[in-house]
């Protein structure tokens, strides 16, 4: 007797008749029957480069629960991971991982092992945040003065600073914070509920955001 697993997930099976005696045909059946039965749904494991409120490592982050829920439908289980962006879609792209969420529309060119879902997940803002700079945002033209701090991996805001003062790359949310607590940044750029959490988890005063978005 050969079984031979032909899905991904391991819950089809082949079975070669010519290598089954016809005496034994009912009791394959019933362990191929307990088999599925006995097997557990298909596990994806997806990262993320976002941290709480929209991700978070407990599970309650807004996305999380979000893709839970979408899976569950699908009858399949998901892990949703936190990491840095670029590790996040490279490791997303050398297929280490399952895939990426809630990244920007045409990430798939600058990763051709990608393939993006075309349904909106979210909208989410991209704002300054500052504690010494005050003026209406217009465009990346009005980054000249400034020095500018970003998040390694997030492709839109390291395509739209190209023009500022300096840029310095890090790689979390957090220390971006922290440099812009101590005054070696003036400008930090993230999405704005991730930064606002992050201005509350460490409680730093007198930031502003930089309207509009």
């Amino acid at each position: 007797m050969r079984i031979v697993s032909s899905s991904v997930y391991g819950d089809h099976h082949i079975v070669k008749r010519w290598l089954v005696p016809r005496t034994n045909t009912l009791l394959l059946c019933f362990m191929i029957l307990v088999s599925n039965a006995l097997a557990e749904p298909p596990r994806l494991v997806l990262n993320s480069a976002h941290t709480a409120p929209m991700t978070s490592p407990d599970g309650s982050g807004v996305l999380d629960v979000f893709y839970r829920e979408l899976f569950a439908r699908l009858g399949m289980t998901v892990e949703v991971q936190q990491l840095p962006a670029e590790r996040a879609v490279i490791n997303a792209d050398r297929g280490i991982d399952d895939g990426d969420i809630s990244r920007i529309a045409g990430l798939e060119t600058l990763y051709p092992n990608l393939v993006r879902v075309p349904e909106a997940v979210m909208r989410y803002e991209l704002v300054l945040f500052s504690r010494t700079a005050r003026f209406k945002v217009t465009g990346p033209e009005d980054l000249r003065p400034y020095d500018v701090g970003i998040v390694t991996g997030w492709k839109i805001i390291e395509r739209n600073t190209s023009k500022a003062h300096t840029v310095t790359q890090v790689e979390d949310v957090t220390q971006l914070f922290q440099m812009l607590a101590d005054g070696r940044i003036d400008l930090a750029i993230i999405e704005r509920m991730t930064g606002m959490m992050t201005i509350r988890n460490l409680q730093i005063k007198d930031v502003q955001i930089l309207e509009p978005p």
